[in-house]
C-alpha cells in the first residue's frame, strides 16, 4: 500500500469510530450501517464499506434492506481511492453522489495570522447549555440544516462529547453571541477538524481561521499526530491549505435515488 493509502486508512478507522458512536451497528454484505436513533441528522445515518465482496449488486440490496426496515434512506460514504470501482458499482445499484468533496491532512499545528486576533474560547462540560444551544443555533443557521443540527437530543450529543473529550469545539463571540465555531471530533491520533462555520454578517474577518488554529495547536500539543477534514468549497480548501492541510484523497457521499420517497414519506 502507498503512504497515501495508508494514510487514508488511518483516516477511515478514525471515521469508522465516530460513526459508530451513539448509534446501532449492523454488518450486511460487506457494509457497517449505521443507524442513528432518529431519521435526522441524515448524516448519522450511513453505511460504509468495511471488507470487498464477490458480488455487490447482492450486497447493495441487502443495504437498501436494512435502511429500509428502519425508514431510512440508504446513504453510502466512503474514501474513493481505498474503493476502486464502488461509485461506478453503487450508481449502477440506484444511487447517485450526492457530494464529493476532497479529503485534506495536516501534521503539524495550523499556522496563526501574525498580530492579535479575535478572543477564541474553547466549550466543554461545564459550558452551559444556553450557550451550546446558540453554538448549535448558529451553525444550524450559517450551514441551513436547522432539521438536522437542531434535531431533539443533538444538544445533548454535543455536551456528552464535550465531557468525554471525543469532541474539542472553539467558538468566537461577539457581544456575547457566538458567530463563529469550529470542532475536532477524535480521541487519540487522529481527529476530524468538521462543523467549521461563521454567521454570515462576520465573515471575510478571520474567526473561522482564529477557531480552527486555536483548535488544532491544543491537538498537536497534545497527542494528535494527524488532523483531517473533507472541504465542502474553493474557499474553505484555501483556508485549509494555508492552515498546512494538503489533499490526500476524496471523500464520496452517495444516496439512494430509487426509494427517495418512500424513504421519507413526511416529504410526499
Amino acid at each position: 500500500m502507498t503512504a497515501k493509502g495508508g494514510l487514508l486508512r488511518q483516516l477511515e478507522a478514525q471515521l469508522h469510530e465516530a460513526l459508530a458512536e451513539g448509534t446501532e451497528v449492523v454488518e450486511v454484505h460487506g457494509f457497517k450501517v449505521h443507524i442513528w436513533r432518529t431519521p435526522d441528522p441524515f448524516y448519522r445515518n450511513v453505511a460504509v464499506p468495511v471488507r470487498p465482496v464477490s458480488d455487490w449488486p447482492t450486497a447493495i440490496a441487502a443495504l437498501r434492506e436494512s435502511f429500509a426496515r428502519h425508514e431510512r434512506r440508504a446513504r453510502v460514504e466512503f474514501f474513493a481511492e481505498l474503493w476502486p470501482g464502488l461509485e461506478t458499482t453503487l450508481e449502477a445499484g440506484g444511487f447517485g453522489v450526492e457530494a464529493r468533496a476532497p479529503v485534506m491532512a495536516a501534521h503539524h499545528p495550523a499556522a496563526g495570522a501574525t498580530g492579535p486576533g479575535p478572543p477564541v474560547e474553547l466549550l466543554d462540560a461545564s459550558t452551559p447549555l444556553e450557550m451550546l444551544r446558540a453554538c448549535l443555533e448558529g451553525a444550524a443557521a450559517a450551514f441551513h440544516e436547522p432539521t438536522a443540527i437542531l434535531a431533539p437530543g443533538e444538544l445533548e450529543r454535543l455536551q456528552d462529547g464535550l465531557a468525554k473529550g471525543t469532541l474539542r469545539s472553539a467558538v468566537v463571540r461577539v457581544e456575547g453571541a457566538p458567530v463563529c465555531g469550529a470542532s475536532l471530533a477524535g480521541r487519540g491520533a487522529v481527529a476530524e477538524l468538521l462543523g467549521v462555520w461563521t454567521h454570515p454578517s462576520y465573515r471575510r474577518r478571520g474567526l473561522a481561521r482564529a477557531a480552527c488554529v486555536r483548535l488544532l495547536r491544543d491537538f498537536f500539543a497534545g497527542e494528535g499526530r494527524t488532523a483531517w477534514l473533507t472541504a465542502g468549497s474553493v474557499a474553505g480548501a484555501g483556508l485549509y491549505r494555508e492552515l498546512g492541510f494538503s489533499a490526500c484523497g476524496t471523500h464520496l457521499d452517495c444516496a439512494d435515488q430509487l426509494d427517495h420517497a418512500a424513504a421519507h414519506p413526511a416529504d410526499s
